[in-house]
């Protein structure tokens, strides 16, 4: 409730900015980048690259798909009506809120999804650094793909957007729909 709200006195400007690092772009356009330069930098061939966005980008879809049907299926509150309605009438996330449910968190179970393919391509601890097209020059560095997942889910509470127990299951759906993704969908004739 402190951290996500407009004027939180708990928030940093680092945790502020993260909110808005990854809002302002979408988890596609950012996890693609990732996998693109990733690609580049261990010298994939063409073949190699494609099934790598191909994998990362089924993945994401997939997690989109359910993440949206759960949403459907539970129809939770955001933290705006919760809060509002329970604690603090006054209470305002610091970012427009989006206008459909709560549970789960799409953006931490698409980059779950996409984060956990790269982690099976590349190893969990890559170092890889993460744009956002809505903050141009700012970018964040992580030296594993489960902390750039676990910065999605902080960034979701920061805004104001999703309760943590939204993103953590969230990030749990994202990480099994990858593993069935990676056993089950273009499985490489030779390497």
């Amino acid at each position: 409730e402190s951290v996500g709200g407009l004027t939180s006195t708990t928030r940093t400007l680092y945790q502020t900015e993260t909110a808005r690092f990854w809002q302002l772009d979408t988890p596609v356009a950012a996890w693609d980048r990732v996998a693109d330069s990733l690609a580049v930098e261990d010298h994939f061939n063409v073949m190699r690259a494609a099934r790598l966005l191909a994998l990362t980008n089924i993945s994401i879809a997939d997690a989109i798909i359910a993440v949206f049907d759960a949403k459907g299926v539970f129809n939770s509150w955001r933290p705006v009506t919760a809060i509002e309605l329970t604690s603090d009438p006054t209470w305002q996330p610091l970012m427009t809120t989006p206008y459909f449910q709560e549970y789960p968190s799409a953006h931490s179970g698409t980059s779950s999804a996409a984060g956990s393919v790269l982690a099976a391509m590349f190893g969990n601890d890559t170092t890889y650094t993460v744009t956002s097209a809505g903050l141009p020059g700012v970018t964040r560095t992580f030296t594993s793909f489960s902390d750039g997942v676990a910065q999605v889910a902080d960034a979701r509470v920061f805004a104001g957007f999703h309760f943590r127990f939204s993103c953590d299951d969230a990030i749990a759906m994202g990480a099994e729909i990858a593993r069935y993704v990676m056993a089950n969908v273009m499985l490489p004739v030779e390497d």
